[in-house]
């Protein structure tokens, strides 16, 4: 089951990675983890599964619980806020997983970072996944 949870994650990672792409402004290069490229603006797109905990007696229906924190990182380009550039983005995160997923949503907005001309954003995105219909998955919100 652990491989059609990873699938998932995929799934939503290609996804909001063409999302972006097409609708931003800014083009930001998105990843799943940290990359040495050094170009901005950045995406990085972290999956986080909490728990899973089993709905029925028998063991057969399964519910796991996952969040993706969403790091947006960004400079000053071209007389642009770095704060400017964040936003935008982070409100096209937010907007994709509404219409998309439905699911619950958290913002943090100029978030510490070491290097200060780096404005940072994070969006964690929570949702359940349940498994009572075994070869479709169901992802709502916790």
């Amino acid at each position: 089951m652990i491989e059609s949870i990873q699938a998932i994650y995929d799934t939503i990672y290609k996804e909001l990675k063409a999302y972006l792409n097409k609708n931003s402004i800014y083009s930001p290069y998105v990843y799943k983890k940290e990359s040495n490229n050094k170009k901005f603006p950045v995406v990085i797109v972290k999956e986080i599964i909490d728990e899973s905990i089993y709905t029925t007696l028998k063991y057969t229906d399964e519910i796991y619980y996952m969040d993706l924190e969403i790091n947006v990182y960004a400079i000053q380009n071209n007389n642009v806020s770095n704060m400017t550039i964040a936003n935008e983005i982070t409100n096209l995160i937010e907007k994709f997983f509404k219409e998309t997923y439905k699911v619950k949503i958290k913002i943090s907005k100029d978030v510490a970072n070491l290097d200060t001309s780096v404005y940072r954003n994070i969006v964690t995105i929570s949702f359940k996944i349940e498994t009572k219909y075994k070869d479709k998955l169901i992802i709502s919100p916790r």
